[in-house]
């Protein structure tokens, strides 16, 4: 078999850009380098329920050119419509070089005519692979998923946030106030319980000045258990006033 006599422009794939939900358009452009004839062509694919093909057949007159689009259908949802059936679709050119003398409308019948009395080694072919490029953010979009927040909830996060740290600051302010004033009767409590007694006080006195005495002391004590609480609380509100102003 002669090689292929007409220039193929692309020579070796036909490449088309998703979305594949439409119809998807490339351009196959056929020259007759010849200068005094004309060339048959044909153009097939293995895959015709997929691919329109206009022209599929003609005649190029001498030094002439000939644009083939080709269109891809959309696949409509068919599961058998895989990515490793779609690698598998190829196409073809044939072309069949004619007297000089044949006329230039030659179509239809006389043209079919003339491929079939042709004889196998005057016949050419080219074949060329498909591949199909996905387009980015269009036929892989995908909806925003319900756990994650929409454009909205993003907005209005921002405005509800400085009310919310806003408050935690008052409420570890007010603890803080709270320690203090906690400090300061433990402070205190502390000075009455280190007080010595009057020596010569009776000893009913001395019992209920003693059993005074332990009870300041056990008060002065008992507040020693807040602050402890407090410091704990306020870490925790720390940590979460730094989180929201993050």
């Amino acid at each position: 078999m002669p090689s292929q006599i007409l220039s193929l422009k692309p020579d070796s794939e036909l490449v088309f850009r998703g979305p594949f939900d439409r119809v998807v358009t490339t351009t196959l452009r056929l020259s007759n380098p010849v200068a005094d004839q004309p060339v048959a062509f044909k153009v097939k694919t293995t895959a015709p329920k997929r691919y329109c093909v206009r022209p599929n057949s003609g005649l190029i007159q001498a030094g002439g050119e000939v644009e083939v689009a080709v269109m891809l259908q959309p696949s409509a949802g068919d599961q058998s419509d895989t990515a490793e059936q779609r690698s598998r679709h190829k196409f073809m050119v044939q072309s069949l070089l004619m007297p000089a003398s044949t006329p230039p409308n030659l179509a239809g019948a006389a043209l079919d005519e003339a491929w079939r009395s042709a004889s196998s080694d005057k016949l050419m072919d080219s074949k060329l692979r498909v591949v199909q490029i996905e387009a980015d953010g269009v036929a892989n979009a995908s909806a925003p998923s319900p756990n994650q927040p929409g454009p909205a909830a993003a907005n209005s996060a921002p405005s509800d946030l400085p009310k919310n740290a806003h408050e935690m600051q008052q409420e570890l302010q007010r603890l803080r106030d709270e320690n203090s004033r906690l400090a300061e009767q433990d402070l205190r409590l502390r000075k009455l319980a280190m007080r010595p007694s009057p020596p010569s006080s009776p000893s009913g006195s001395a019992n209920v000045s003693s059993a005074s005495g332990s009870t300041a002391v056990a008060t002065a004590r008992g507040p020693l258990v807040p602050p402890a609480l407090f410091l704990v609380l306020a870490m925790v509100l720390g940590l979460v006033v730094g989180k929201f102003l993050l």
